[in-house]
């Protein structure tokens, strides 16, 4: 797995606060304007923001959650690793357990404690996205791998068809399929899934498949 970029410039982000606390607002506004950052301020209703995930973008927003609210936000996460849509940076006024566990399990790669001091903010910024594109990788790396996994079975029944028709053994017949997925500059997995849809379409058929010289 290739090493995720090292983000430390801030300028275009967007930052939006979810919190009551004016003097938590207050030296926010202040210092994320001077990092570069857009500041927005979350309409609050009963504790809760009113932002539709759907208007959130990882590669543009960062959001500040204040621990102390009741119920200040509810975000989807990835299956496979439970990452959220966007980066988040908890604020922590009171240092219960179970508002930091609340703050983590929202998913939260970062801390900042109330009352807010602009001189921790950027070191803040930089572990929260660090961490969330770290993890944002290793989810799409699982994702790729648990696809490639899935796929197996089509390249065993593709393998296993090349065989029945050209009188090949496993390893010739993965050979012929490796290079039609690279003539078709696709991977072998993907390449396999097609063949294997197109057989399974040229049965109800007389018409051959000519489209690749190991689909006779």
């Amino acid at each position: 797995m290739s090493t995720s970029r090292f983000v430390q410039n801030f300028r275009n982000r967007h930052a939006i606060v979810i919190s009551r606390d004016s003097r938590a607002l207050e030296a926010l506004d202040q210092t994320l304007t001077k990092l570069g950052l857009c500041v927005s301020h979350a309409l609050l209703v009963d504790d809760r923001a009113a932002i539709a995930a759907a208007d959130l973008d990882a590669e543009r927003d960062i959001l500040f959650v204040d621990g102390d609210l009741n119920d200040p936000i509810e975000l989807p996460v990835s299956e496979i690793s439970e990452i959220t849509i966007v980066p988040i940076i908890g604020l922590v006024g009171i240092e219960a357990p179970g508002r930091l566990r609340g703050l983590l399990q929202l998913g939260a790669t970062a801390i900042l404690r109330k009352p807010v001091h602009g001189a921790i903010v950027y070191s803040a910024l930089v572990l929260c996205l660090n961490i969330y594109l770290q993890k944002q990788q290793m989810d799409a790396s699982i994702k790729l791998h648990e696809e490639r996994r899935r796929q197996r079975r089509s390249v065993i029944k593709a393998i296993i068809r090349i065989m029945h028709l050209h009188g090949v053994d496993d390893d010739g017949a993965y050979k012929l399929l490796r290079r039609e997925s690279m003539k078709a500059r696709m991977s072998v997995e993907d390449f396999s899934e097609q063949f294997v849809r197109q057989r399974i379409a040229s049965q109800e058929s007389t018409e051959p498949d000519k489209g690749s010289i190991i689909a006779r």
